[in-house]
């Protein structure tokens, strides 16, 4: 961690996600590989070409994936927006951030910020995030989905385990989610892959491993999503 003029900047490998503020505002992001954020009910999944920024007193939490080098810069002119939000990262934007992560100069600090904060873009909350509903039925069906996503149970199979209706968690999905039942599932299964693919597994293992039956199903989800594909984002 080095300071700066305005505000503190954290470099931290996969082991040392402890070294996070917890209630200091900022942004977040990660040089390569993936990483889950946990903000109040929603998990996103983010890759290298989005960061996150997180207003002062946002609980939450960071979950690696196959992310090994973040940082996050605590800083106080996070934007004024409702909650958190996702930032669209260019390579301009990227190019700035590595520098910020490594020089201890104060100019150079201050001139890359400038340079980064100018190039980070707000981006609409699509497939990446992951609202967690908070009713009781449908939080238990979202908890069983995230341990194991290739669960192919139907809205009306679930209702049977959870002594509801398969119309009442779909109202209960939509009005907390603001998601369709297979939309949501598909985030939640494009997320749980991303581990997978930073380890470099096969494409065809990694859509069986969060439940496609059929491996171009899988690839067409993630690019309408990440807007690249999977092997790309495998290989980097």
């Amino acid at each position: 961690m080095h300071r700066t003029d305005f505000g503190a900047v954290y470099g931290f490998g996969a082991y040392e996600w402890d070294l996070l503020p917890g209630d200091s505002g900022g942004l977040v992001w990660a040089f390569e590989g993936s990483m889950t954020v946990h903000l109040g009910n929603r998990r996103w999944a983010l890759t290298p070409r989005q960061g996150a920024w997180i207003p002062p007193g946002v609980p939450g939490d960071v979950v690696p994936n196959s992310c090994s080098r973040a940082m996050f810069i605590q800083c106080a002119d996070v934007p004024p927006v409702h909650g958190a939000r996702r930032v669209l990262v260019s390579e301009r934007a990227a190019e700035a951030l590595r520098t910020l992560a490594q020089t201890d100069r104060t100019e150079v600090a201050r001139r890359s910020w400038r340079t980064a904060r100018s190039a980070l873009h707000p981006v609409d909350d699509d497939g990446l995030v992951i609202p967690i509903p908070r009713d009781p039925r449908a939080y238990e069906l979202a908890t069983a989905l995230l341990n194991d996503p290739r669960d192919a149970r139907t809205l009306d199979q679930w209702g049977e385990s959870l002594y509801t209706s398969g119309k009442t968690l779909q109202r209960l999905i939509s009005r907390e989610t603001g998601l369709s039942f297979p939309n949501w599932r598909t985030n939640i299964r494009l997320n749980a892959s991303l581990p997978a693919l930073g380890r470099g597994d096969h494409v065809h293992d990694v859509a069986a491993g969060v439940g496609y039956t059929s491996t171009n199903g899988y690839i067409d989800a993630f690019k309408r999503h990440f807007r690249t594909t999977p092997g790309h984002f495998s290989h980097g």
